[in-house]
Parts: structure tokens; sequence; C-alpha cells
């Protein structure tokens, strides 16, 4: 299985099998000697992004305005949801979804 993009693949495939296996064998190379760019969050940073991931009790999203993010209280959100729902401009279907009437 190769590890390289499929449009180099299929490029490769134009080419003999001897220099197609030269050129996978310097990416390989190439991509062991890659050094690691540096972080840009610190540790303490990514512990609390992990913390934020695993509550349960919150809802991550984005803002409606803006390019921003939110985090609001599970039941805060689900109350707000389910007013927008019941108070919006929307129509309850009774028919299955897959008929076309």
């Amino acid at each position: 299985m190769s590890f390289l993009n499929p449009k180099i693949e299929i490029a490769l495939n134009w080419i003999d099998k001897t220099t197609a296996e030269e050129v996978r064998a310097q990416c390989a190379l190439t991509l062991k000697r890659q050094k690691c760019g540096k972080p840009n969050l610190t540790k303490q940073e990514i512990e609390a992004l992990k913390h934020l991931k695993n509550n349960k009790d919150i809802v991550i999203t984005k803002s409606h305005k803006g390019n921003a993010t939110v985090i609001l209280d599970k039941l805060d959100y689900t109350d707000k949801v389910n007013t927008h729902i019941q108070t919006g401009p929307y129509e309850e279907i009774n028919k299955s979804i897959d008929s076309y009437e």
C-alpha cells in the first residue's frame, strides 16, 4: 500500500516500475527526515481543550454571527433549540419524507 498522494500514484503508473519505486523510496526518506513543527498551543492549553471536549455538560458550536466559537451549557442550549423550533415558522409534517405527494 502506498503512502503517497493518489494523484502522484497515478503519475507513477505512467513510468517504469524501477523508477517509480525509486521515487517512492526518495519520498519516504524525505518524509522521515522532515522535522515536525513546534505546536502553537502550550501543554496547558491542550489539556484545557481536552477537558472541554470531554465535558458532556456543554455544547461547543460556531457563533451565528462572526468567526467565533461559543461554549454553552447543554441544558440551556437544548431549551433554546426547542423554543426556537416551537416559536419559529416551522410546520410539522405528518407524511413520510420518502413520499412525493
